[in-house]
C-alpha cells in the first residue's frame, strides 16, 4: 500500500501526479510516424513494382520479359534539358546479360513510354540497366500463362486500392494455380 496514502479519516487517496502534458490524437500522431519509418513511400513503391511485374510481358513485349527481369522502382535528381532546373524522375532499373541490354537500350523510349502510360504518368524517363548473369526461368513458369481470373471487388469504393488488390488477387491465383499444375 505504498501507492496509498491514508488520509485522517481512514479513506484511502491516490499519492498520483497530475501528467503536465497533453494528449494528441492518433491521427495526427499516424502520418509522422509512417513518414519516419519510410512506410508511405515504400508501400507505393512496392505496389509500383508488383504492377510492373504483372505487365511485364506488355511493357517488354512477351518474346523479350523471358529474357530481362525488372528490379527496382527508383527516384533520380537529374537536371532538365530545357529549362537547366533540377527535376526528380522515375527510374526502372532492370537486369539482363549484356547482348540484350544494348537492345533494351535501343528501345528505351518505346518502353517508357507504355510504362508512363500503364501509370497514367509522364513521371518515367530513365532505365537503368544493370548487367549480369540472367538465370533462365523454370520449364513450368515458361509453359503456364497467366489467367484472368473473376475477382468481385465491388464493395470497395476506393479505385487505387481496388486496382491492388485486383492485382494482387490474379498474382495469388495464378501462382496457386502454377503450383497446382
Amino acid at each position: 500500500m505504498s501507492w496509498l496514502v491514508m488520509a485522517n479519516n481512514n479513506k484511502p487517496k491516490n499519492n498520483f501526479k497530475k501528467r503536465t502534458f497533453k494528449t494528441s490524437s492518433l491521427s495526427s500522431l499516424v502520418p509522422n510516424l509512417i513518414k519516419k519509418m519510410g512506410g508511405a513511400a515504400q508501400a507505393k513503391n512496392s505496389a509500383s513494382i508488383i504492377k510492373v511485374i504483372n505487365h511485364w510481358g506488355e511493357i517488354m513485349g512477351h518474346e523479350m520479359a523471358t529474357k530481362c527481369q525488372p528490379v527496382k522502382i527508383g527516384f533520380k535528381k537529374q537536371k532538365n534539358r530545357e529549362t537547366g532546373e533540377q527535376e526528380t524522375i522515375r527510374t526502372l532499373k532492370l537486369k539482363t546479360d549484356s547482348a540484350l541490354g544494348t537492345i533494351i537500350a535501343m528501345r528505351e523510349t518505346i518502353i517508357l513510354e507504355r510504362l508512363n502510360r500503364m501509370f497514367g504518368t509522364d513521371n518515367f524517363k530513365k532505365l537503368i540497366i544493370e548487367h549480369g548473369y540472367q538465370s533462365k526461368p523454370s520449364q513450368k513458369s515458361q509453359t503456364s500463362q497467366s489467367k484472368k481470373h473473376d475477382i468481385n471487388l465491388s464493395h470497395i469504393d476506393d479505385p487505387i486500392l481496388k486496382e491492388r488488390l485486383e492485382s494482387l488477387g490474379q498474382a495469388v491465383m495464378n501462382s496457386a494455380e502454377n503450383e497446382k499444375g
